[in-house]
């Protein structure tokens, strides 16, 4: 799904909210769409219809965007935790408005705040946060990721990818 898709996809109401949340934070709708269609651009190449499954390539995808969302905010207010505050903040009114049962629900918050935790660690690290660079690191996270049952399950795996069901071939 294209950008302008979801975006025509959405709710008055969702509309609505958006539209608040970006008119307090004026500087980032653009950094959003960027790390939002760069995000859905490289899952759609790498897992074909399976980051929209609860597998491993989902939990890819909101990691991956989270830390996208992160380093693209700080090109625009060069601050760390205001933007990581902006992907927490986006990310969970994504999660709001267009909820998910649990626990799949639980599983896209644990693997957004993975991917922000990931961010962290790669910047303090000074390592280089290229697209390439991202892609790879997080393949390997991707590949550890713990298969939970339930909700309780997420707690047992601080810091690492979860998923529910296992990708498709």
């Amino acid at each position: 799904m294209s950008l302008w898709k979801l975006i025509k996809s959405l709710k008055f109401r969702q509309i609505t909210s958006l539209l608040v949340l970006f008119a307090r934070h004026p500087l980032m709708p653009v950094p959003t769409a960027r790390a939002t269609t760069k995000s859905l651009d490289i899952c759609r190449h790498l897992f074909p219809k399976r980051h929209r499954a609860n597998g491993r390539a989902n939990a890819f995808r909101h990691a991956l965007w989270n830390v996208l969302l992160a380093r693209e905010a700080m090109k625009w207010n060069k601050n760390p935790e205001r933007s990581l505050a902006w992907a927490k903040q986006i990310t969970d009114w994504h999660e709001q408005f267009a909820p998910n049962p649990e626990p799949a629900r639980a599983m896209d918050l644990h693997n957004n705040a993975v991917g922000r935790d990931l961010f962290v660690k790669w910047l303090r690290s000074k390592t280089e946060l290229t697209d390439a660079e991202i892609i790879t690191k997080l393949k390997e996270v991707m590949a550890a990721s713990k298969k939970i049952t339930g909700v309780s399950d997420i707690r047992m795996h601080p810091g690492e990818l979860v998923h529910i069901e296992d990708d498709p071939n």
